[in-house]
C-alpha cells in the first residue's frame, strides 16, 4: 500500500519525473525575470537621526562661563525613548506637514512607503520607496527637517508663552521697585539719613572721638593734679576748698577747674549721644528693613529681565540639537525588483512546487493501481462464489 512506501520509492517517484520538475523550475525562474524586467524599479533611500540626552544646554543670555570641551553626543540608549520618535515620526500632522512639501504625492503614499525604524544603535531611520531616486532622498531628509522644525515650534510656543507671563511680572517688579525706592527716599528725608549703615557708621565716629577728647582730657587733668601734689578726687576737694585757695597757684587751679568742666562736659555729650543713638535704633533697624527689601527687588527684578531676554531670543530663534547621523542620498541600485534574488526564489519554489506535483501524481497513480487491484480481487472472488 501507499502508506508502506519507502524512502526510496519518494526518491524514485522525483527521479522519474525529474524532467517535469526541472521544466517547472526553469519555468518559474525565467517567467519572474520577464516579469521583472517589465516592472518599474522602486529605489529606497535611508535617512538616520538621533536626540542626543548629553547636551549641555545652551543659553543666549547667561553669563557663566561653559566649558569649551564638551561630551561626544550619543542617543539615550532606551527603547522607550526612541519609540517616542517614531510615534511622532508616524503622527497623522507630520504626514500632512511632508505632503505639503510633496503635493505630487498623494496622502497614503507617505503611509504605505514610508517606514521608521528603531536600529539597534537606538538610532531612528527612515526609509522611503519610490521610483524616483532623487525624489525618495529628498522625502527621507525632508522628515528630518520637519521632526527638526516640530520641535522648535513646540520650544517656540512654550518661550512665547513664558515671555507674556515674564513681561507682566517685570512690569510689576517694577512698579514695587519704584515704590520701594520712594519710601526709602522719604523715609531718609524724614529721619535725616543717608543710609542705615551710614547713619550707624556716623553715630560710632563721634561717639569714638568724644570718648578720645574726654579721655586727653582725664590725661591732662591728672597730669596737673600730680604737678601740684593731689592725689584722687581729696585733691580735687581741697583744690575747691576756699582756705586752701591761697597756698595753690591760681593758674594751675583754674587750668585744673577748665580741665574738669571740659571733662563734665565730654561726659555729658556722650550721654546725650547715647540717648539718641538709643532713639535712632528703631529708625536704623526699619531702614535696614527698607533696604534688604530693595536688595531682594532688584534681585528678583535682575532675574526676570534676565530670564525675559532669554525667552524673547528663544521665542524668535529656538535652539534645537536634532544629530542627522546619515544623510539620504539617491540610490543607485533599486531596492525592487532585485533580479537575482528573485530569480533564486522562484526557482526554490518553483522546485518546491514541481516536487509536490510529483509526489501527488505518484499518490494518486498508487490510489489507481490500488483500486485497479481491489477490483480485480473482488472480480475473481465472485466467480469463484458463481462457480
Amino acid at each position: 500500500m501507499y502508506a508502506q512506501a519507502t524512502l526510496y520509492d519518494y526518491w524514485m517517484a522525483l527521479y522519474s519525473r525529474k524532467g517535469i520538475i526541472l521544466l517547472v523550475s526553469v519555468s518559474a525562474m525565467v517567467f519572474t525575470l520577464l516579469i521583472g524586467r517589465y516592472l518599474p524599479p522602486i529605489y529606497e533611500a535611508k535617512a538616520t537621526l538621533f536626540v542626543p540626552f548629553n547636551d549641555a544646554s545652551s543659553s543666549y543670555s547667561s553669563s557663566s562661563q561653559q566649558r569649551m570641551a564638551q561630551p561626544a553626543l550619543k542617543p539615550l540608549p532606551d527603547e522607550k525613548e526612541a519609540g517616542i520618535h517614531v510615534g511622532i515620526l508616524r503622527s497623522d500632522d507630520m504626514a500632512e506637514g511632508i505632503h505639503r512639501r510633496f503635493p505630487g504625492k498623494e496622502p497614503g503614499f507617505f503611509k504605505k512607503n514610508v517606514d521608521f525604524v528603531t536600529s539597534p544603535q537606538f538610532f531612528t531611520d527612515i526609509y522611503v520607496r519610490d521610483r524616483d531616486p532623487e525624489l525618495a532622498a529628498a522625502i527621507a531628509n525632508t522628515y528630518v527637517d520637519l521632526y527638526a522644525e516640530f520641535h522648535a515650534r513646540l520650544l517656540k510656543d512654550k518661550a512665547t508663552r513664558t515671555r507674556r507671563v515674564l513681561e507682566q511680572q517685570f512690569t510689576e517688579i517694577e512698579k514695587r521697585v519704584a515704590s520701594k525706592t520712594a519710601e526709602i527716599s522719604e523715609f531718609k528725608q524724614r529721619n535725616k539719613l543717608l543710609s542705615s549703615t551710614e547713619a550707624e557708621q556716623l553715630a560710632l565716629n563721634q561717639s569714638q572721638q568724644l570718648e578720645r577728647d574726654r579721655n586727653s582730657v582725664i590725661v591732662e587733668l591728672q597730669a596737673v593734679r600730680e604737678r601740684m601734689g593731689v592725689a584722687g578726687q581729696a585733691g580735687a576737694d581741697r583744690a575747691g576748698n576756699s582756705d586752701a585757695s591761697g597756698a595753690i597757684p591760681n593758674p594751675m587751679l583754674d587750668k585744673m577747674q577748665r580741665l574738669e568742666a571740659r571733662k563734665n562736659a565730654l561726659t555729658e555729650r556722650i550721654e546725650k549721644l547715647r540717648d539718641a543713638t538709643r532713639d535712632t535704633v528703631t529708625a536704623i533697624a526699619t531702614m535696614r528693613r527698607l533696604e534688604s527689601d530693595k536688595r531682594i527687588l532688584d534681585e528678583l527684578l535682575s532675574n526676570v529681565e534676565m530670564n525675559l531676554a532669554e525667552a524673547r531670543m528663544q521665542s524668535e530663534a529656538p535652539m534645537v540639537n536634532i544629530v542627522q547621523v546619515q544623510t539620504a542620498r539617491p540610490p543607485k541600485i533599486p531596492a525592487f525588483p532585485i533580479h537575482a534574488l528573485n530569480a533564486i526564489v522562484a526557482l526554490v519554489l518553483g522546485f518546491a512546487a514541481a516536487c509536490y506535483a510529483a509526489l501527488l501524481l505518484e499518490y494518486l497513480g498508487r490510489l489507481k493501481l490500488e483500486r485497479i487491484r481491489r477490483n480485480l480481487v473482488e472480480d475473481s472472488d465472485l466467480r469463484e462464489v458463481t462457480m
